[in-house]
């Protein structure tokens, strides 16, 4: 059993590991997370790099959460890449961060959170930052 977290070092993935941290601590079950790039393109604002990954694993440690830290690399789709990482690891709960966007960007685009709510087989927590 475990919280998972999708987790991107943007403010919409701050606010996501937040929401994991205080719902691991909550159910007193350890945390994992989980970062994943899409295709080889490690300059992508999703890639969390060692420094990122370092602070994360501090803070964890820091907080007393037992935790796990899952990288995927050259994977061809975000939201597949966390709904099977929410089975390999048996989550309990998936913690996806949102940032607005407009009807139109969903329909052009899609909308990955919205694949991890759709797609999960256990509850998923959809959290945004507090100034959006």
């Amino acid at each position: 059993m475990t919280i998972l977290v999708a987790y991107v070092p943007t403010p919409v993935g701050f606010a996501a590991l937040d929401s994991a941290i205080e719902e691991a601590r909550l159910r007193s079950v350890p945390l994992t997370v989980v970062n994943v790039t899409v295709g080889e393109n490690f300059a992508d604002v999703t890639s969390a790099d060692d420094k990122h990954l370092d602070a994360v694993t501090d803070q964890l440690t820091r907080d007393g959460i037992t935790h796990e830290i899952v990288i995927i690399t050259d994977a061809l789709d975000v939201a597949d890449e966390v709904l099977k990482a929410a089975d390999d690891h048996g989550a309990i709960m998936i913690v996806v961060g949102l940032h607005r966007r407009s009807p139109l960007g969903k329909a052009l685009l899609g909308s990955t959170a919205q694949k991890i709510i759709l797609g999960a087989s256990c509850p998923v927590l959809a959290v945004r930052p507090a100034d959006e």
